[in-house]
């Protein structure tokens, strides 16, 4: 008997669980789990969904980003250039208050969306994508206005379209669901 079970735990680790366990045992134990099961493999998927529509999203970005560098002869911003995050001081002054109330807003925002419609993040994403989609706004803005470099207001005005269009079709097409 101790040789079958040791033969048994052998097959165990090597070959697929099926010809081990039986399928009458294999049969309860699904039937026990499959209430988490179904759960945790549904948000997993919901994970996977949202990765590769970010790395989708992130490619368009890239690919659009270069037509309009090559298209419009735009230059690189090099990585060491201040302008790159805040274009001028004004536009830090008007930047950090705006996301520091925007972040308020979000919470209370999150807040009300879990008490009051707990079934549903859609006003929670709604705000966000609105506040991302003013930030960025803002940044073409002073870009356009103050920057040493004039033209890379079309690169952020490209990522806006690009997001835009994103969020449409992931709406459109009910791809979160």
């Amino acid at each position: 008997m101790f040789l079958f079970h040791y033969r048994a735990r052998f097959l165990y680790k090597r070959s697929a669980p099926f010809s081990v366990i039986g399928p009458k045992l294999l049969k309860i134990i699904l039937t026990e789990n499959s209430q988490v099961a179904r759960r945790d493999y549904a948000m997993i998927w919901i994970f996977l969904k949202l990765a590769i529509i970010f790395i989708v999203t992130f490619a368009l970005m890239y690919v659009a980003k270069s037509l309009m560098r090559r298209m419009f002869d735009i230059p690189k911003v090099s990585e060491d250039d201040p302008s790159r995050n805040y274009v001028k001081q004004l536009h830090r002054e008007v930047d950090k208050p705006f996301r520091d109330y925007s972040f308020v807003i979000l919470f209370l925002v999150l807040v009300v969306d879990l008490v009051y419609v707990s079934e549903s993040y859609n006003l929670f994403i709604v705000t966000v994508i609105i506040f991302v989609f003013v930030r960025m706004m803002i940044r073409a803005f002073f870009e356009w206005k103050y920057s040493k470099f004039p033209k890379q207001f079309i690169l952020t005005l490209t990522e806006i379209f690009v997001l835009l269009v994103v969020v449409i079709v992931v709406v459109k097409f009910n791809l979160l669901y």
